[in-house]
C-alpha cells in the first residue's frame, strides 16, 4: 500500500488534496504543531517515523505582511530543511 505524508492539512490546499489522496493509500496529514517546519531538526523524524513512499507539502506562510520582517520563518516554511535555493 502507499504511504503518503502530506503536510499542511490545516490550509485549503491541505484540507482538499487529504480527501483527494484519500483513494492512493495510507495518509499521514501533519501541520503546525505537530510538526514546526521552521526547525528543521524537527522534519528527519517524522519522515523517518510515517515512512512514505510520497511527501507532498501544501504549506506555506501566508502572514505577508510579515514576511519583511520575519524572512526566517517564511524561508523555512517555503523551503522547509533548506532544501530549494528561494
Amino acid at each position: 500500500m502507499m504511504r503518503l505524508l502530506l503536510l499542511g492539512k490545516f490550509g485549503q490546499l491541505g484540507w482538499e488534496l487529504q480527501r483527494a489522496l484519500a483513494t492512493l493509500g495510507e495518509i499521514t496529514a501533519l501541520d503546525y504543531p505537530e510538526i514546526d517546519l521552521v526547525h528543521a531538526e524537527q522534519i528527519r523524524p517524522v519522515i523517518r517515523k510515517a515512512k512514505p513512499h510520497i511527501i507532498v507539502n501544501a504549506t506555506a506562510y501566508t502572514a505577508v505582511d510579515k514576511a519583511e520582517s520575519e524572512p526566517h520563518i517564511a524561508h523555512a516554511i517555503q523551503c522547509p530543511g533548506g532544501g530549494c535555493d528561494c
